[in-house]
């Protein structure tokens, strides 16, 4: 659990389109911080222009988790958002790539999800450190060149797909949030 005397986390999710993968993750993450009582702001974006609703099988997806995404509406990704942010979630390793690209310091706060989900539960719970002590030793070791030198766990895009694997995707990124929530 935060301190209440941190202000809440600022964690952005990031896909492609901020339709799908980002979606899932925003809500599917903000429902497994609030059920573990962590405070934090998650927001969706992505790469391409915003404004858009989720895809149908997004919805659809999410709905069976008992999560209404019908209200989101896709947001752009720009410094200002990433340099503020606590904590970037992304779904694939380009996204990574792509968002530390100008300003490589950022490596330490940008993951794919599966991977800082995998990193963190190495490194241990939380347990009371300040964020930022705890997000160095969840990124210890990790360099540019070690990041693109091994297989980084990513979400594959469901998009274009039949809808059951929009469901096998929101599964697994329930699981990788929840996994999250219980270590911060």
């Amino acid at each position: 659990m935060t301190s209440r005397r941190e202000p809440p986390l600022t964690i952005l999710t990031v896909c492609s389109y901020n339709r799908a993968r980002s979606v899932m993750t925003e809500l599917l993450l903000r429902r497994a911080l609030t059920d573990a009582d962590v405070r934090a702001d998650v927001r969706g974006v992505g790469f391409s222009a915003g404004g858009r609703p989720p895809l149908p099988e997004t919805i659809q997806a999410l709905r069976a988790l008992d999560l209404d995404a019908t209200s989101t509406i896709s947001e752009r990704v720009d410094r200002a958002l990433l340099h503020s942010a606590h904590l970037v979630l992304a779904a694939e390793r380009v996204h990574v790539v792509r968002l530390v690209e100008d300003d490589r310091s950022m490596l330490r706060k940008v993951f794919t999800l599966p991977e800082f989900a995998e990193l963190a539960a190495a490194a241990g719970p939380r347990s009371g450190r300040r964020f930022d002590e705890w997000l160095a030793v969840v990124g210890e070791g990790r360099t540019h060149a070690s990041f693109l030198a091994s297989k980084v766990p990513e979400i594959a895009d469901p998009v274009g797909k039949p809808p059951g694997a929009f469901r096998s995707t929101a599964l697994a990124i329930e699981e990788w949030c929840e996994t999250v929530a219980a270590l911060l």
